[in-house]
């Protein structure tokens, strides 16, 4: 007695889609928010193995950067510290105050990538503060540089990108808590913001 012989049907294998690319909706291009995040990554294991770091606090990181157009090229690494009692430094500036000398009548611009984390990695908003911005304005320049694009997280995790100008002229400055008790304030005026 013969059996017919079942052919088995071929199986059909779906590729799968690829996951669609979740843009900040600030202008960052896919390349060079891809670049970011690999960079981000860096930040929050160099910044959680920090000997400053504590368990209690917000962590700041920053790293100013060139972008070539294929890649992103690191320059220096910046974080939040107290450096004693009643002073601290923030992350961009301590970025900033490493950058190498240049003796050039043309400053080379530069671009800055500030992230907050937790001592889990959890991404928060990094927006610089209203001082850091000032300082922005004249400290880089003190080495040859200027700050082109300011690039950080926000609440979402999603990373903004930001001109120095825009920065300083937003209606919603943030002033960190040591200069909100100094008496550091800022004055909203039309069209622009002033700060003092």
């Amino acid at each position: 007695m013969t059996y017919p012989i079942r052919i088995p049907r071929p199986i059909k294998i779906e590729t799968p889609r690829p996951r669609p690319i979740v843009r900040s909706s600030s202008p960052v291009s896919t390349r060079l928010h891809n670049d970011l995040l690999r960079h981000m990554d860096d930040i929050i294991r160099r910044r959680c193995g920090s000997c400053m770091c504590d368990r209690n606090m917000h962590m700041h990181g920053a790293i100013t950067f060139i972008d070539s157009g294929s890649k992103i090229i690191p320059i220096t690494y910046g974080e939040n510290m107290i450096r004693n009692t009643c002073k601290s430094i923030h992350a961009e500036i301590s970025a900033i105050v490493k950058l190498p000398q240049r003796y050039s009548r043309k400053y080379q611009a530069i671009n800055i990538f500030v992230i907050k984390t937790t001592i889990h990695g959890v991404v928060g908003m990094s927006k610089p503060c209203a001082h850091c911005l000032l300082l922005m304005t004249t400290l880089p320049q003190e080495h040859g540089y200027r700050i082109a694009n300011i690039f950080y997280t926000n609440r979402s995790g999603d990373i903004e990108k930001k001109k120095l100008t825009e920065l300083l002229y937003d209606d919603e400055l943030h002033i960190s808590k040591l200069f909100s008790a100094t008496g550091f304030k800022v004055r909203p005026t039309s069209p622009q913001t002033t700060v003092y």
